[in-house]
């Protein structure tokens, strides 16, 4: 559109430069002297008038009579000439200008060569969302049209409203109808819109309508289905929001972005391209959010700000990324607790920054740390509304929290109180999909069923119980009963079944690998290799081959290795493993930490190395523990104390 409006005025502005240089030339025209053949007025007339009454005369002596004089003759033609041309050129120009389409729509739709957006993407006002659709404006008034798309708007946000209140009463089903139909609707309400207004405000609703739409899945378990509506969200985007565009635009794309980035963490996949994908639009709504804080906004884009930060955070937490994953807490944390004044707002957002400072300190080893900010998370969680709080979601989170709380019981050393409390979480869980039975209409027939269970999520939780006991009974069982391992044993088996059914890669790679553990711990290597091996195989899907959540599934292996025997491919492995988490994670890290304790240990058992090597090797083990634990933890421990029998060896072999 913009090309043919250019073309238009260039037409016109050559159509009169010509008409101009044509009157002119004829005015300057002579019998080979330097005075013009006619007046530069006639009868009044403009330089045009007067070629055409030129033209008139000379015909009016017998235009093309044989009597008329070569002279006559010349000027006839000529003038004629001129005239046909000028108003050829004029008529171009005219219908250039007039024949120019809508201008309806902002230029930036249409060129944007400032937009942070691919130009590639930019679409027509027919081609406003990425669905075909057709164009039925000839067909209505426009009254009509103004009609039909207040009623689509109207429409769409009652199915808004419809759907926060079946959430809040956890009726889960009918809450993803209303907004399944809300998203249809906006579709409509995009094909009558007509006006400038009317085509970004609508391609906003729908936007809004499909982002609902995928927070809702993912929020419920699905986020694999929800990529697809999140991803529509972000194509109907394309061109709304370059630098400078309107508050309201900018939130509504950013928290697209935003949604669309958390679904694709939280599926991962293509390995690990998917995490990448999710960096690039977290890094979108981070620009565009934070140029909007530059300006009168600041306040207003705080929440939306510290959101990002904190998604920014979780999606670190999950690749094992724990150094970036507590900067960007923080940061997250600076900006709710400073710049945002409403108290709703502020109180969920810190109870999920905390939860994420929590899980980072619980995988560093601090585990009293973790157990502090678990319990704040839950006390923010306690701040809310009760009717937020009450949601399914907010409840399967809270459940969730009550999980790590265990588990963080029984590695500080308190495992009885661990299982306890897994105990109660497993019994509020079971209590909580009744309800969501009940509200649906059906009633449970047996505990675990796939076909009972409504929310994906509630029932990722659920296996996780089996999880979690499965480690708590094995740690249990190094301590006081040999005979717990197979209550573990069983425990995983039942886990790993039930992450079987449905999207849970990660959860089932976390499962396998717990299998693994207990397996190996009750002497049946052979059959934990194939176990270990799947779970490999499942991550490096999910996270990409140098991951450093892939490492320790190396690890694993190469004790398996290990314990059948072959040393060499034992330190192979565990050197592998060394490296990915080396240049990942650093020397800090209680991963790799571990590494180094498992490859200075084999040294000391199997190696020829000199002896001098050997313990540059727990040298480098025991700097990364210190780094990486606090003092009493059991790997830091032992690497204290294999330095210092190898010391001592040195000062023996001395003494001899």
């Amino acid at each position: 559109m913009a090309i043919r409006i250019v073309f238009g005025k260039v037409t016109m502005m050559v159509g009169v430069v010509s008409v101009a240089a044509i009157c002119f030339a004829a005015l300057m025209s002579t019998d080979g002297q330097h005075q013009p053949a006619e007046p530069l007025v006639v009868d009044g007339q403009d330089q045009l008038g007067a070629s055409f009454a030129q033209t008139s005369r000379l015909m009016s002596k017998g235009s093309f009579s044989e009597s008329m004089s070569p002279k006559d003759r010349s000027r006839l033609w000529g003038g004629a000439l001129r005239v046909a041309l000028s108003v050829a050129l004029m008529f171009v120009a005219l219908i250039s200008y007039l024949g120019a389409p809508d201008m309806s729509v902002p230029l930036w739709v249409e060129v944007a060569p400032h937009s942070r957006r691919l130009s590639a993407q930019l679409q027509t006002p027919q081609q406003h969302v990425s669905e075909n659709v057709v164009d039925n404006r000839d067909a209505f008034s426009s009254e009509e049209m103004n009609r039909k798309l207040a009623e689509d708007e109207a429409a769409v946000k009652s199915r808004f409203a419809e759907a926060q209140r079946h959430v809040e009463r956890w009726q889960v089903e009918e809450a993803q109808k209303d907004l399944q139909e809300a998203s249809e609707r906006s579709l409509t309400a995009c094909d009558h819109a007509v006006s400038q207004s009317q085509v970004v405000r609508t391609r906003l609703l729908r936007i809004e309508a499909l982002t609902r739409l995928g927070q809702f899945l993912e929020a419920n378990g699905r986020p694999t289905d929800a990529i697809g509506s999140l991803r529509r969200a972000v194509e109907t985007s394309a061109g709304l929001a370059p630098i400078g565009a309107a508050s309201d635009t900018v939130a509504v794309v950013a928290r697209a972005e935003v949604a669309l980035a958390r679904a694709l963490c939280t599926v991962g996949g293509e390995h690990g391209k998917a995490f990448d994908e999710a960096g690039r639009y977290l890094g979108l709504a981070l620009h565009s959010v934070a140029h909007a804080r530059m300006g009168q906004a600041a306040r207003e884009f705080a929440p939306l700000a510290a959101e990002i930060n904190a998604e920014i955070a979780a999606c670190s937490y999950a690749q094992g990324k724990l150094a970036t994953a507590a900067e960007e807490a923080n940061a997250a944390m600076s900006i709710a607790t400073v710049d945002v004044p409403d108290e709703q707002k502020r109180s969920g957002l810190v109870k999920r920054i905390t939860k994420i400072q929590g899980s980072v300190k619980h995988d560093q080893g601090l585990f009293k740390d973790a157990l502090r900010l678990y319990d704040e998370s839950l006390a923010a969680s306690g701040s809310l509304p009760e009717d937020t709080s009450a949601s399914a979601d907010n409840e399967v989170e809270r459940l969730s929290t009550l999980q790590d709380i265990a588990l963080a019981m029984a590695q500080d050393g308190r495992i009885d109180e661990g299982l306890e409390r897994l105990d109660k979480v497993e019994q509020k869980l079971q209590a909580m999909n009744d309800k969501l039975l009940a509200k649906s209409g059906r009633q449970a027939k047996k505990f675990l069923a796939k076909k009972d269970i409504i929310d994906a999520k509630l029932w990722e939780e659920m296996a996780r119980i089996s999880t979690t006991r499965a480690e708590l009974l094995l740690s249990r069982a190094s301590i006081l009963d040999k005979k717990l391992p197979i209550k573990a044993r069983k425990a995983a088996t039942e886990a790993v079944s039930m992450l079987r059914e449905g999207d849970h890669k990660k959860a089932l790679a976390n499962a396998l690998n717990t299998l693994g553990n207990v397996l190996s711990s009750i002497g049946r290597v052979t059959e934990a290799e194939p176990v270990y091996k799947e779970a490999l195989e499942l991550l490096s899907d999910v996270f990409g081959s140098d991951s450093p959540v892939v490492a320790s599934l190396y690890d694993n292996l190469g004790m398996i290795a290990d314990s059948r025997g072959d040393h060499k491919e034992a330190l192979r492995l565990f050197q592998f493993a060394l490296g990915i988490q080396s240049r990942t994670l650093g020397i800090s890290n209680p991963d790799t930490a571990g590494s180094l304790t498992l490859i200075a240990a084999n040294l000391e058992k199997h190696s020829k190395l000199p002896h001098a090597q050997v313990v540059v090797a727990a040298t480098k083990a025991l700097e990364s523990a210190i780094k990486a634990y606090p003092a009493g933890h059991a790997t830091r421990v032992e690497a204290e104390e294999r330095l210092t029998n190898l010391m001592k060896a040195d000062l023996t072999a001395l003494l001899v």
